[in-house]
């Protein structure tokens, strides 16, 4: 099982970090239908320093009609680049201004990728008419590699210098402007002269259109395009001489960036730390695990212990027939008697208090809390609502009594250690979902989380948090032995019947508990060549022989499901009552764009 679930936290994982960057590519929010505002003129100067930053001023001259009320506009911008996805150009100290004063405006990311301003006041309206935007932003660092961007261009003005060290390539009209552009006026301070310019309207895969340019041989140029419509970038591309590049570059493209961040160093770092914490996780859990004891061939279970203490000592749990173990060992101690009719089975207490001191602790606590210890109190097996409660009370019972038992007897002690473990398990599962989900970190902060979860599973095993002390473990090798008599074939163990008469019946609520009762009537079968004796406290008068009381669909099957039954209708109950109630453009930087809102 635990197999299963690491296979399954592994593919988990694994989806988390996949996922993101399958979907990069996808777009933004942005790329929608166009804009009710239209932008009358987009007048923009880009000014590229010798150290290769760029500081940018949009003058975006909006004209708001009066049929659709806006609050303002937004704009975005993209810090990746199309034409080089290791490079990355975000954009800082962003200023906006509407109509020569200030105005709210709020920043925000979407993803790891796209810085949204969104300009305007939420409680009010832009009045209809024209009004002027003022955005200027900074770009440290906006000069890519030579050769970026080579293509063929509509506009090319000038002769391409032989060696050029640095590459201009930019959106100076974003890609992701919903507005139609009557007209764009870009002019762009070079440090050095530009030798060519080239220059596009539009996408290679929607079509493209030329660029009026103007200024080439010169350190400034100029760009006019008209009648842009929606989502429609011009991008220019001016290759450099003696400028390097500046654009901050990583080894991996900008998909990756929501899952790896931007700081290679601490990707080794998140790596180092991901394999010490899933070695740590399966340390932990391997100390954890107590080396099961030889196993020597006992013929009766360890003096004093009654079924499920038996299987406590045995596996740390009480198993799944604590319940139906312990009635039947109280009824062969001759406490209780059962009756049976069709599926409904009756367990009657035919002895008074003081006579139970012969049951062990965990068999009397159960036959308690069903009120089974006063002489004449039964319990109707039924499936109805209060017998499913009485005997959910009792399999709670039957776990604090068989722990308490263990503490008591000095069998098992708690680990302190285990328990750190098991803590840590969960707190690290926690902050695994937090960081793969990338509320607050890249991703990949997750990691080391989720390995020491995946490889410290065996924490979550019974029995992690207690261990058995040497008396303990001598209870275990005995009780490990006593069940494999019970459950091995005679052909391999033989077991003498004729000189140990009445140990089948005896023994039966043993093999109950231990979930072998088939494989011990079989072993008396091979033995004795006859069918198992029938129990005396058995229910009288019942109309099936020796075979069909270890059948399917009857005998200790039949008592077993309507304990179960009645139990599940309980649940059921309970659990119905608690639950009622990118923008486009271009492939060079300076990508994004902008809308209304």
């Amino acid at each position: 099982m635990r197999i299963l679930a690491r296979i399954v936290l592994i593919i988990l994982t694994l989806a988390a970090l996949v996922v993101p960057v399958a979907l990069a590519g996808l777009g933004s929010a942005a790329d929608i239908e166009s804009d009710p505002v239209r932008i009358n003129d987009l007048a923009a100067e880009f000014v590229v320093t010798p150290d290769g930053d760029l500081r940018a001023t949009e003058q975006v001259t909006a004209n708001f009609p009066s049929s659709v009320p806006r609050h303002g506009i937004f704009r975005y911008f993209d810090s990746a680049v199309r034409a080089d996805p290791r490079a990355r150009v975000p954009v800082t100290e962003v200023q906006v201004s509407l109509d020569g004063a200030a105005v709210p405006v709020s920043y925000s990311w979407e993803g790891d990728r796209y810085y949204v301003a969104k300009i305007g006041d939420p409680n009010s309206y832009v009045t209809p008419g024209i009004h002027v935007y003022t955005i200027s932003y900074t770009v440290p660092g906006a000069l890519l590699r030579p050769g970026i961007g080579a293509a063929e261009f509509p506009t090319v003005v000038g002769t391409a210098p032989a060696e050029p060290t640095s590459t201009f390539y930019w959106n100076v009209v974003a890609g992701g402007w919903r507005m139609a552009i009557d007209a764009a006026r870009v002019r762009i301070d070079l440090p050095v002269t530009a030798e060519v310019v080239e220059c596009a309207t539009g996408t290679p895969a929607a079509g493209q259109g030329p660029c009026t340019v103007d200024g080439v041989g010169s350190t400034t140029v100029s760009v006019i395009a008209n009648d842009l419509p929606p989502m429609t970038p011009v991008t220019v591309r001016i290759p450099l001489v003696g400028v390097p590049p500046s654009a901050a570059t990583l080894p991996w493209p900008a998909a990756f960036d929501p899952v790896l961040g931007r700081i290679p160093v601490l990707v080794g770092l998140v790596v180092l730390l991901t394999v010490a914490a899933g070695g740590l996780g399966w340390y932990w859990a391997w100390t954890a695990r107590e080396p099961e004891p030889g196993l020597p061939v006992m013929y009766a279970p360890p003096k004093g212990l009654g079924p499920v203490q038996t299987v406590y000592v045995t596996e740390e749990s009480v198993g799944d027939n604590a319940l139906l173990a312990s009635l039947l060992r109280a009824a062969d101690l001759n406490l209780v008697r059962l009756f049976q009719q069709g599926s409904t089975w009756t367990v009657q207490g035919v002895t008074y208090p003081q006579f139970w001191q012969a049951a062990d602790p965990v068999t009397a606590g159960i036959c308690a809390s069903l009120g089974l210890q006063q002489y004449g109190a039964a319990l109707t097996v039924d499936g109805s609502l209060g017998a499913g409660r009485q005997l959910q009370t009792a399999q709670k019972t039957a776990v604090s009594s068989a722990k308490s038992w263990g503490r008591s007897s000095g069998a098992i002690v708690a680990a302190p250690s285990e328990r750190l473990g098991r803590f840590l398990l969960l707190a690290a599962f926690v902050l695994a979902v937090i960081g793969l989900v990338g509320w607050l970190t890249p991703r990949m902060f997750g990691l080391p989380f989720a390995a020491f979860v995946i490889a410290g599973l065996g924490l979550t095993a019974t029995g992690v948090g207690t261990r058995r002390t040497d008396f303990g473990r001598r209870l275990w090798s005995e009780a490990g032995g006593f069940r494999r008599m019970l459950a091995t074939p005679s052909a391999e163990q033989r077991y003498d019947f004729a000189a140990r008469q009445g140990t089948f019946i005896t023994y039966l609520p043993y093999a109950v508990a231990f979930d072998v009762a088939d494989a011990w009537a079989d072993k008396y079968r091979m033995e004795m060549g006859s069918e198992p004796p029938l129990p005396s406290w058995y229910p009288v008068g019942a109309t099936y022989g020796a075979r069909s009381l270890f059948g399917s669909g009857s005998g200790f099957e039949s008592f077993s499901e309507s304990l179960s039954a009645s139990i599940s209708s309980y649940e059921a109950s309970q659990r119905a009552s608690s639950s009622s109630g990118g923008g486009g453009g271009g492939g060079g930087g300076g990508g994004g764009g902008g809308g209304s809102w």
